[in-house]
């Protein structure tokens, strides 16, 4: 089941009825591995996906990729892209709420009584350069089968959510441009002034701490002085490393992450170990639970739990 699904029914969420909004980041498989189980459950939310998502490039690119897909970790992807795209024709037949909506800059998602969730990204020249990313990918795939890399970070959805209790910024995968342009990535969320201006409590960093998504200027003009930060790993990559545990320190001495760092190899007879080398490129340790950080605001303040697997960030030696 997916994390985030089984959390909500542990809770004991009616999440056919309770769940309001569901947001599709982007398409990367840590990102969107089990999302059409959990649109299946919540019947009753409104979908948002990044605008990346539902231009007609990439249905196509989709589309084709699904049609002879590649092996590992892209097939899961499409699949899943595949998936959700059939539930929300699926509904559109039954002549149920279709209740789905694009992720831009600047946009308001969502508002109640008490809260607001707005889509800071993706900006127009960041789907823009999406159209010509999909179509040369998509001429490459055709040609030589093979992945090549895009800006699908560029079109991350990163999230304000404006409480009574402290504003939130779901970083998600957002990576600062690396060229000298504003109108993308994070240059283009702070050069905005169509959105909330008020700065946030707590701050999903993004892209899993990575220095690729990290801009100094969105910690002063978006950020809270020491505010309460949390961040995910993305072990294959080992992210986030030490130089990015040193930075983040020096910005916040609330800093938790998701799970341990990459754990030794356990210790096996040199007969096994020979085998093992002979046979696999690569070991590493697979964790039995899923890292969860959760949040509560109360009268006394902020209270942070974590569960056996994950961790409060003190100094770099509890981060080797």
């Amino acid at each position: 089941m997916p994390a985030a699904l089984e959390y909500l029914l542990c809770l004991g969420v009616n999440v056919s009825i309770d769940v309001e909004l569901i947001v599709i980041s982007h398409w990367h498989n840590d990102h969107i591995k089990g999302l059409s189980k959990i649109i299946e459950a919540c019947s009753s939310a409104k979908i948002v996906f990044s605008e990346a998502f539902l231009i007609e490039e990439f249905k196509t690119f989709v589309k084709a990729l699904n049609s002879a897909p590649l092996p590992g970790p892209i097939e899961t992807e499409t699949d899943e892209i595949i998936k959700v795209l059939q539930i929300c024709k699926a509904r559109k037949n039954n002549k149920q709420s279709l209740n789905i909506s694009k992720a831009i800059a600047d946009r308001l998602l969502y508002r109640s009584e008490i809260a607001e969730v707005w889509s800071l990204s993706p900006s127009d020249d960041a789907v823009i350069q999406s159209k010509v990313d999909i179509g040369v990918e998509t001429f490459k795939q055709t040609r030589h089968r093979r992945r090549v890399k895009m800006t699908e970070n560029l079109n991350s959805v990163a999230i304000w959510i404006s409480t009574p209790f402290g504003n939130v910024l779901l970083g998600s995968d957002l990576e600062a441009s690396s060229s000298n342009t504003t109108t993308t990535g994070w240059q283009a969320v702070l050069n905005s002034r169509q959105r909330p201006q008020e700065k946030a409590k707590f701050f999903k960093i993004p892209h899993h701490g990575s220095v690729t998504g990290h801009l100094q200027q969105v910690w002063e003009d978006m950020i809270e002085s020491d505010p309460i930060g949390f961040l995910t790993e993305y072990r294959s990559s080992r992210l986030p490393n030490e130089s990015d545990l040193v930075r983040l320190l020096s910005l916040t001495s609330s800093l938790f992450r998701t799970t341990e760092p990459n754990n030794k190899l356990p210790r096996r007879e040199n007969t096994i170990d020979k085998a093992m080398r002979g046979s696999v490129k690569r070991r590493r340790t697979i964790l039995n639970t899923l890292g969860h950080i959760q949040i509560r605001s109360e009268a006394s303040g902020h209270i942070v739990g974590l569960n056996n697997s994950a961790l409060q960030v003190s100094n770099i030696k509890s981060c080797k």
